[in-house]
């Protein structure tokens, strides 16, 4: 596993420099974290591309793969797609799309994501440096861009294998989550690899540390000594009420009651008996039930 981290990128298109920047950061997120980039070509030059002139406009692609033992039973093919938001030419956004594999020229085939816009909120002009972060292996990503207090400027995805009830990865599913147009980590698909219907993008997910695990006022270390083993939740539902839907825990991110002023902080949270690290990620609101009595949860991201 590998962990990358800046505390100068801007979520800002107004010039190349910048967007050639923030986007070589998800590039060196992928390659630290052993995906493999395929020989797809009319690949982005990420050392020459030039920013978006419009919004919504990509300006390149990569596709990458998996690196794992299940990528023989279980291929999983990404394709970014690095660019603008549905806002503005300077909102900096990314499309992702999912597969079993490539065509050779940058198309993905065997789709069970066609295409995932994550993008930001802000105007992309005047913004100051802020932190990003990302974490990786051969099976996992997870990638955090312009962390800061509001949450406004926000682009985080983590994509990830299953597990099973002992913590060890499955070749059956993945667990896409992203904050998906929005401040808050608040969307997650399921891809079933085994035929049939894949299912529609799920709102207002995410994984909960329950206030019994982790206590604020225990958190001087920012870090919990006790085992959540089986009992993460993903993903959390409902409309009027919070709806409980137990399935295979994944560890992309996690929410917890605290409020954390700490914009940096790292919290350590033992899952199936193994010390698992989260990167704080301001004080976005994870999106449970979309109501207003989660003001005081804080999401991470995985970083390790």
């Amino acid at each position: 596993m590998a962990t990358t981290f800046s505390s100068q990128l801007q979520p800002s298109n107004s010039t190349d420099a910048l967007f050639r920047a923030w986007a070589q950061f998800i590039h060196d997120a992928l390659s630290a974290g052993g995906w493999e980039q395929t020989a797809d070509t009319g690949q982005i030059n990420l050392a020459t591309v030039t920013k978006p002139g419009a919004a919504n406009t990509m300006q390149g692609y990569e596709v990458w793969r998996m690196a794992d033992s299940l990528q023989g039973s279980f291929p999983v093919y990404l394709k970014v797609s690095y660019g603008s938001g549905n806002g503005a030419a300077n909102e900096p956004g990314i499309d992702l799309s999912l597969g079993t594999g490539s065509n050779g020229s940058g198309t993905v085939t065997g789709l069970f994501l066609t295409t995932m816009r994550v993008d930001n909120q802000s105007n992309g002009t005047g913004i100051a440096a802020m932190y990003s972060h990302s974490s990786g292996s051969t099976s996992h990503i997870a990638v955090s861009l312009f962390v800061n207090v509001t949450g406004a400027y926000l682009v985080s995805f983590s994509i990830e294998r299953a597990r099973d009830s002992t913590g060890a990865e499955v070749g059956t599913h993945l667990v896409v989550i992203s904050s998906e147009q929005a401040a808050t980590i608040r969307n997650s698909r399921y891809l079933i690899r085994a035929g049939g219907t894949q299912p529609t993008a799920q709102t207002s997910l995410t994984s909960v540390v329950t206030g019994s695990i982790v206590s604020g006022s225990a958190h001087t270390e920012y870090a919990s000594q006790q085992d959540v083993g089986f009992g993460l939740i993903l993903p959390i539902s409902g409309t009027s009420a919070v709806a409980m839907r137990p399935e295979s825990a994944a560890l992309g991110y996690i929410v917890t009651p605290d409020t954390f002023t700490t914009t940096d902080a790292v919290l350590v949270v033992y899952i199936y008996g193994v010390p698992r690290v989260y990167k704080r990620m301001s004080s976005n609101r994870p999106g449970i039930n979309g109501n207003t009595t989660v003001n005081s949860h804080v999401a991470w991201q995985r970083y390790e």
